[in-house]
């Protein structure tokens, strides 16, 4: 894994698996205003293990009315990754460079 460049955003690495930020689409709801409903923010990473490279998407809104409407866990290349949170939570008027998110994940191994 050390060919990481000093733009990757890793977000998790172990011994032979690294998780990479590729970008983030935040429409969730802002915290100084009254919504209707949460919004979601998509969060678009990049998994590595064992030589095999993948993309894939989680959302923060999860499940909506018992349905999976937003993914926020994925199996894939035998790991079980959840999204658990991501900050900061977005404010009206204010924008963030992908540097500035943190991204919580859980990564259990199949």
């Amino acid at each position: 894994m050390d060919d990481n460049t000093i733009d990757d955003i890793v977000i998790y690495q172990d011994q032979n698996t690294t998780i990479t930020l590729l970008g983030v689409e935040d429409n969730r709801c802002p915290t100084d205003v009254l919504c209707f409903w949460q919004g979601n923010a998509v969060v678009v990473m990049q998994v590595e293990k064992d030589n095999e490279t993948l993309n894939f998407t989680l959302n923060t809104a999860g499940y909506i009315n018992g349905t999976s409407n937003y993914p926020d866990t994925i199996s894939i290349l035998d790991l079980n990754i959840e999204l658990i949170d991501l900050l900061p939570y977005p404010q009206t008027d204010t924008s963030y460079s992908l540097y500035e998110y943190n991204v919580d994940l859980e990564v259990i191994y199949e």
